[in-house]
């Protein structure tokens, strides 16, 4: 895991990592993508380490909807009422792959494949093995859907 300074190091790079993670969905980057990904589970570890949800509450309302996912994602646990509500916005106001994340994210969450994924508790248990392999899958856009 990355060893961040600060609270605002870790959000920085959350935002940062999870809008990229966006662009490497959109265009196929899959190494690019997945470097992403662990950045962003990094930073999100180290948040909930320290039970500072606050700044993901902000990035709900960002324009961006790959970083509004991953904030909806990392609160889940934490605010699951607003984050299903923002993950269910952006399944039906996005188009193509974005809106399938966020379909995909609210689907594994209802099916309890996000249940162990426990950054909300004082131990930290991270089984997101689901969350990573489609995702995986979706950089290189490997999902049977017509958009």
């Amino acid at each position: 895991m990355k060893a961040y300074k600060n609270l605002t190091e870790a959000f920085e790079a959350f935002k940062k990592n999870a809008i990229e993670h966006g662009l490497c969905t959109m265009s196929g980057e899959s190494k690019r993508g997945n470097k992403c990904y662990k950045n962003i589970m990094d930073a999100i570890r180290y948040i909930a380490e320290n039970k500072q949800y606050a700044g993901f509450k902000t990035m709900l309302r960002d324009v961006n909807p790959s970083l509004r996912i991953w904030a909806a994602y990392a609160l889940l646990h934490v605010d699951t009422k607003e984050a299903v509500k923002t993950l269910k916005a952006i399944a039906k106001s996005e188009e193509g792959i974005m809106a399938f994340n966020a379909e995909m994210t609210l689907e594994e969450f209802k099916n309890g494949n996000h249940n162990q994924t426990c950054f909300a508790t004082n131990k930290l248990v991270i089984t997101d093995q689901w969350m990573s392999a489609w995702l995986d899958m979706s950089v290189g856009t490997t999902y049977i859907k017509s958009f």
